[in-house]
């Protein structure tokens, strides 16, 4: 089966163009494919040809898809693949629905394939690494929002770190749980909290500490240091 091309009509994006074909289907590419091609109108193509092209466009918009996503934060590569899973399951769903048929070969199994292509193009341009992600992370939580080891470690698994990555992204990054549960603590204490009496107050830091997941002896010795327990 051939698609002969009978017109090229500019999207609202500048950087894509719709193709019509002769049967009344609509292709949606990138201005950068349609140069690389040479496709113009009355451009016969096969429906491998038309296939390929549909393959380079699809691995493009899921890789600007990764790199609008990196561009608010640092990401695990399990969050990007959720990410473009998403993306590219709504995309082929949508392409499925109007029954075009140079989409019909295509499936979830062809966009898990880009996915991993996307990660590997990402990993050789180092915008993505999970120790480098999970560093980071760890820090975060030491500047801006002081949690427990348990607590951070949970984070990560479910960001799809492993064990043993999470194990030596915390020593790269010199973590303390106890200094963490001391600056909890200090800010706990600019509140109203800090007029209970002291039996009292060191109740409900131990209680708020144990929920966050620090452990007895860190708890303990936390709380000695900031309330000057002797």
């Amino acid at each position: 089966m051939t698609y002969k091309i009978l017109r090229i009509i500019p999207q609202k994006r500048k950087e894509r163009v719709n193709l019509i074909f002769e049967n009344n289907e609509v292709l949606g590419i990138s201005i950068f494919l349609l140069d690389k091609f040479n496709l113009q109108e009355n451009t016969v193509l096969t429906a491998n040809q038309l296939i390929k092209i549909v393959k380079k466009d699809l691995f493009q918009r899921g890789k600007d898809k990764a790199l609008k996503f990196l561009s608010f934060r640092p990401r695990s590569i399990n969050e990007i693949k959720s990410r473009l899973k998403e993306y590219f399951f709504k995309i082929l769903a949508a392409e499925q629905k109007e029954k075009k048929n140079f989409l019909k070969k295509l499936d979830l199994d062809f966009a898990n394939q880009t996915i991993e292509k996307i990660i590997i193009w990402l990993e050789k341009q180092r915008l993505v690494d999970d120790l480098v992600f999970s560093c980071w992370w760890i820090d975060q939580r030491k500047r801006f929002k002081a949690a427990s080891k348990k607590q951070i470690v949970w984070e990560l698994r479910k960001k799809g770190i492993g064990r043993e990555l999470i194990e030596k992204a915390f020593l790269n990054s010199h973590f303390s749980e106890l200094e963490n549960a001391k600056e909890l603590i200090r800010r706990r204490l600019k509140k109203s909290i800090s007029k209970l009496e002291i039996n009292k107050l060191k109740k409900k830091l131990w209680q708020w500490l144990s929920a966050k997941g620090f452990s007895y002896q860190t708890i303990k010795q936390a709380i000695d240091e900031e309330l000057n327990f002797e």
